[in-house]
């Protein structure tokens, strides 16, 4: 996808990192904008709370790009009457606490552990036992079926 989407610099790209803390065991997350740096200045990297720390309702979500971007998005927000109540507020920073440097703290590691453990055995509960080699047949040789690395 980075060598199509560089191959295409007039396309700008929405990053949903929602999940990245919900990966399959063993599964690393990387964002595109790491991925490839010169993509980076075309990105816009969202995530929140509500999956990862199930916080659906809560509508807490951060957003990360290019300046001139993220600074025409405060400006939108700034004319805008809705915001976030200081409960939610305060839930979230508890909810993202540590930074990336320092890690998860051993509470978040624990509710992070259960949340993918749950997930995996909705997984392999529902759907690893879905007839998926009724998705790739003889007549579509060509075609590869790759499960996803996410638990969504």
């Amino acid at each position: 996808m980075v060598e199509v989407l560089r191959a295409h610099p007039h396309v700008w790209v929405l990053s949903d990192d929602s999940y990245e803390q919900l990966m399959h065991e063993g599964k690393r997350f990387e964002t595109l904008a790491a991925l490839s740096p010169t993509l980076a200045r075309r990105t816009l990297t969202v995530n929140g709370v509500s999956k990862a720390y199930a916080m659906t309702g809560w509508r807490i979500g951060f957003a990360a790009g290019p300046v001139p971007l993220i600074q025409a998005m405060v400006t939108l927000q700034s004319q805008s009457t809705s915001n976030l109540c200081s409960i939610s507020q305060s839930a979230a920073v508890k909810a993202l606490g540590s930074s990336p440097e320092q890690g998860p703290s051993p509470w978040q590691a624990q509710w992070l552990s259960q949340q993918r453990q749950l997930f995996e055995q909705r997984w392999s509960t529902w759907l690893r036992p879905w007839p998926l080699n009724c998705l790739v047949t003889s007549q579509m040789e060509p075609f590869t079926f790759i499960l996803p690395a996410r638990l969504f």
